[in-house]
């Protein structure tokens, strides 16, 4: 048996234990590709599919690539990744997407964007694994609760690309939908008992905020009342719970390259291949 490691994680005013990113197994045998170089102008773009298989355009920290890998873990599919330089994108990517933008899904020929969409695209694709409930009304709870979750997902990106004359008004947004969200959370999940769609759709967003708060500008941002704090019981314990999923445990990169990459993202000047490899497929 592989030893798992362990690391001490600090919030809420208590110690937790995680697994560190640090073991891979699962990522390496479902994510091809998931920490190479990301693809810039002028590269080539990569060969056409084999049929069956599955391809996801993104880029290694995106919370919105981060979602469509952690329902690819949870419902066990392979697929190769190909990490895109959002600042200088391959001539290519518009044959994907219309817009340029990442996330985007490849499979038999067909493409489906938008991060909200491909997973419930491949809940219909591949429904003996549905994470969405299959109750009518049950599937339109996770759907509500993600809409009702959608303005926190926005604040929370606005608030890290805030400048400093606006970050007071940014910060009373990113509360106010923090409040908010924390109000959603009646059980151990936003899906009951157990992690559901809202969960995995939500969960790269709060995780960015808790992991910036180790970075010596953070402070600047006043994070210490919005992360981790007795006025959030609610989202302090679900994030414990969801770091503690295998599935989100695949599919997060590792917490010191997320932290560099926010540290150049917060300054405009975004590093993509932080901890990245050569692509030797």
């Amino acid at each position: 048996m592989i030893a798992t490691r362990i690391l001490w994680f600090y919030i809420g005013m208590q110690f937790v234990t995680l697994p560190t990113n640090a073991d891979k197994t699962m990522t390496s045998k479902l994510f091809v590709g998931l920490e190479t170089k990301a693809l810039k102008k002028g590269d080539a773009r990569p060969r056409p599919l084999q049929s069956g298989q599955f391809r996801i355009y993104g880029m290694r920290f995106c919370p919105y690539t981060e979602r469509i890998l952690i329902y690819l873990a949870k419902k066990g599919i392979k697929a190769q990744v190909v990490n895109i330089n959002l600042k200088e994108k391959p001539e290519w990517l518009v044959e994907i997407h219309p817009d340029k933008k990442v996330p985007a899904l490849e499979h038999d020929g067909k493409v489906v964007v938008e991060s909200a969409i491909i997973p419930q695209y491949l809940d219909e694709l591949l429904p003996a694994t549905s994470i969405l409930p299959k109750d009518p009304y049950e599937r339109a709870v996770q759907r509500m609760l993600f809409e009702q979750a959608f303005t926190f997902m926005g604040s929370v990106m606005a608030f890290l690309r805030s400048k400093p004359e606006q970050r007071d008004e940014q910060h009373e947004n990113l509360e106010k939908d923090l409040l908010h969200v924390e109000s959603l959370l009646k059980d151990r999940f936003f899906g009951g008992d157990r992690a559901n769609f809202a969960d995995y759709l939500i969960f790269p967003f709060y995780e960015r905020l808790v992991v910036f708060t180790d970075h010596p500008k953070a402070v600047e941002y006043n994070l210490t009342n919005l992360v981790g704090t007795e006025r959030f019981p609610h989202l302090t314990q679900w994030y414990k719970r969801m770091s503690l999923l295998p599935e989100v445990v695949s599919a997060r990169p590792k917490e010191v390259e997320l932290l560099r990459f926010l540290g150049g993202f917060i300054v405009g000047e975004p590093n993509y291949d932080i901890g990245a490899k050569e692509d030797k497929r």
